[in-house]
């Protein structure tokens, strides 16, 4: 069973913790949100735990440390979709989903049979295929986050991070890709997703991880996470809430003043 473990991990940015002292045990089958107000710290903490940048502390995949992983078998391991989705190179959908291959096989072989297949598997999940050879830069914003996430879930890794994938999708794909996330934690993926919405959140994901001003403030199950003195304290805001404990409803309804 794959475990993930992030123990006393701070991020330091010009003298100033962007992260501080964060720790948290994810196990395999889980989808976590990581939530927050802008500037608490989720896309650092998940750079770290990706180890894209330098930080204290450890973060451990199973009971071993990241540092001690070499890259390309983290890379076999470990998956990240960063926000913005933004792409340089005028390449089809499919040969960017391709690119999340690369560390499964080595330098001038092509893509196997299986390599294939599984290419293919990722762009039907998350609805891209369609455009499978369109130019990825005259898809829309929504349809290359969508792309994106093919590709890293073409790498075929237990530990997904992914920042922010639903944040430029329609409600219809936006539902699409939290099903999909939440079936292949369900599956036995560890996953972290950035989300700024917390109906979403709180609908989809078995676990949420609550970060103000780069601490760890609450972690848990929604209905611990998600109380009226947390959204208070956290965002400022008075909710409206709906639904059941299935299905549940979390809209921010009311500001509050700062303090």
């Amino acid at each position: 069973m794959s475990i993930l473990r992030v123990e006393h991990t701070s991020v330091q940015f010009n003298g100033a913790k962007a992260v501080s002292d964060a720790s948290f045990t994810l196990g395999a089958g889980a989808l976590v949100g990581l939530i927050g107000p802008n500037g608490a710290g989720k896309t650092t903490l998940l750079r770290a735990i990706a180890n894209l940048i330098p930080f204290s502390g450890d973060v451990f995949l199973d009971n071993e440390n990241i540092a001690d992983i070499p890259r390309r078998r983290l890379a076999r391991r470990l998956a990240y979709m960063p926000q913005g989705h933004e792409v340089h190179w005028p390449l089809s959908a499919l040969r960017v989903v391709a690119l999340g291959r690369l560390p499964h096989f080595s330098a001038f072989r092509r893509p196997s049979r299986g390599d294939i297949e599984i290419i293919r598997s990722v762009m039907k999940q998350t609805d891209t295929q369609r455009f499978a050879e369109r130019n990825i830069l005259t898809l829309s914003g929504g349809e290359r986050a969508r792309v994106m996430l093919a590709r890293a879930l073409s790498q075929g890794a237990d530990f997904l991070m992914v920042d922010e994938p639903v944040a430029a999708l329609d409600p219809y794909h936006q539902l699409q890709i939290m099903t999909l996330l939440r079936d292949l934690a369900e599956g036995g993926a560890t996953i972290i997703v950035v989300t700024h919405d917390l109906t979403l959140a709180a609908r989809f994901c078995h676990q949420l991880v609550l970060m103000h001003e780069g601490k760890v403030v609450a972690k848990g199950p929604s209905r611990d996470v998600l109380t009226d003195e947390n959204l208070r304290d956290v965002y400022n805001i008075e909710p409206f809430r709906a639904g059941d404990d299935d299905h549940p409803i979390l809209v921010p309804w009311r500001r509050l003043p700062p303090g």
